[in-house]
């Protein structure tokens, strides 16, 4: 099912094969479309590292008792990675274009997760369209500047 121009529900899906997803299409629908808005601004290919997850893979993977990943939260967070390819922005520059057009994107909350050269992991970047206040956190982020 496609939601976007260029996401649709199989790259939201849970990591586990539970299939969760498919109970909450139109939560991951507006969080792929918060991501279709982060990739025109930035103008370059995103992957979903991680989109719903279930509490037991939550778990697994040490997520956040209320991470927005879950679907207990709205099912509103991505892990998006920069796909690979020459001109591929760096990660400090995809930070500073999604803080800029935060409001313009909808999110409401970011992590930056930059891996050391020797981990072999892709570095990501989480956003979400959580309620309230603004949340950022991430260490070696590039220092944000609203105007």
């Amino acid at each position: 099912m496609r939601f976007t121009e260029n996401f649709s529900l199989r790259e939201f899906r849970c990591r586990c094969g539970c299939g969760i997803e498919r109970e909450h299409v139109e939560d991951l629908r507006e969080t792929a479309e918060m991501c279709q808005r982060a990739r025109d601004l930035i103008g370059w290919p995103l992957i979903v590292r991680t989109g719903v997850r279930c509490d037991e893979y939550n778990r697994q993977c040490g997520g956040a008792k209320r991470s927005q990943h879950l679907p207990s939260q709205g099912a509103r967070a991505a892990d998006l990675v920069l796909m690979d390819g020459e001109g591929k922005p760096t990660l400090e520059e995809f930070w500073v274009i999604l803080q800029a057009n935060r409001d313009a994107i909808g999110f409401n909350g970011a992590g930056y997760y930059k891996r050391p050269p020797s981990d072999p992991r892709p570095s990501f970047i989480h956003i979400d369209r959580r309620p309230g206040r603004y949340a950022e956190w991430g260490n070696g982020r590039p220092a944000m500047r609203r105007g």
